[in-house]
């Protein structure tokens, strides 16, 4: 994904984010998984 420097300077704010495809993508991901536990 992405190191704290670019997540610093570039993807800094939530919109940033939100509007990130790769972070959409791995969010859709997350969401899907199971809790284990």
């Amino acid at each position: 994904m992405y190191d704290e420097m670019a997540l610093a300077k570039r993807l800094n704010s939530i919109e940033q984010l939100q509007a990130d495809a790769s972070i959409k993508q791995h969010v859709e991901w997350v969401k899907k998984q199971r809790i284990a536990g």
